[in-house]
């Protein structure tokens, strides 16, 4: 019987091995195109939706002294999610602040239970109740980019019951500042609009969290910038001179010079 020399099963092994440990350029588990821009439009919704419930925490009780560190940890596990997606738009510090100003602008409209004596568990629920409404209209629109599809607009669809849901959760929150239409369109503006922008098919355009980086402030300067009008002269002084008659003698001539 003839024995068959066995190494070239052992090297296609450690190719094999070396083919898994070897870099690639990105993480291991990192998620490119569609998945990635739909892991991006989760990742954001989730940190919106966290950093009100923050501040929900902080509205029903009055308390703020744990705010900061809530904030940490959300926008903590928001980085980690951001890490594995890469080959699409949407840088992390860009969507990280767009969701900040989502919950800045939530929380302005939003104000009550700043203080222990202004505690209102009616404002905790609305904060809370925007916050999932932000981060359920970023999953639709995660959902129709992952297919490559327009987001879910029809009747009874993914918006429609996200919609539906808020309305309810608001209007079961009484005696606490905050409009359910003021909000909803908030929500819309501050925390999804600032995000992420759709086509002319309704289809989610690659090109997230680019109006926070766009944003600019224009100062118009008119100059000069203060006008002085002067009347000249400032100071008018008359002097009445004596007219005087000076005689010069020079020497081999004669001048005379009459002086005002």
């Amino acid at each position: 019987m003839v024995r068959r020399p066995r190494f070239p099963v052992l090297v296609a092994a450690t190719a094999g091995v070396l083919a898994l440990v070897l870099p690639t350029g990105r993480p291991a588990n990192a998620q490119t195109g569609g998945k990635c821009l739909a892991g991006k439009l989760r990742a954001i919704g989730k940190k919106e939706r966290g950093l009100l419930n923050c501040e929900a925490k902080v509205a029903a009780t009055g308390d703020n002294s744990r705010l900061l560190s809530c904030q940490t940890k959300v926008s903590g596990n928001f980085t980690n999610a951001m890490a594995k997606y890469t080959g699409c738009s949407g840088s992390t510090p860009n969507c990280e602040m767009a969701a900040d100003d989502c919950e800045s602008h939530i929380r302005m409209a939003l104000p009550d239970g700043t203080t222990p004596a202004t505690a209102s568990r009616c404002e905790a629920l609305r904060l809370k109740a925007a916050g999932d409404k932000a981060k359920g209209i970023l999953r639709c629109y995660a959902k129709a980019a992952l297919k490559g599809l327009p987001v879910d607009t029809t009747p009874g669809g993914c918006i429609d019951k996200v919609e539906a849901k808020f309305a309810t959760r608001f209007s079961h929150a009484t005696g606490c500042t905050g409009n359910a239409t003021t909000i909803e369109n908030d929500v819309h503006s501050d925390c999804v609009d600032n995000v992420a922008s759709l086509d002319g098919m309704g289809k989610v355009i690659d090109n997230i969290c680019s109006l926070v980086s766009a944003t600019t402030t224009t100062t118009t300067l008119t100059l000069p910038l203060t006008t002085t009008t002067l009347t000249l002269p400032l100071t008018t002084t008359t002097v009445t001179v004596p007219l005087t008659t000076t005689t010069l003698t020079l020497p081999l001539t004669t001048t005379t010079v009459t002086l005002p």
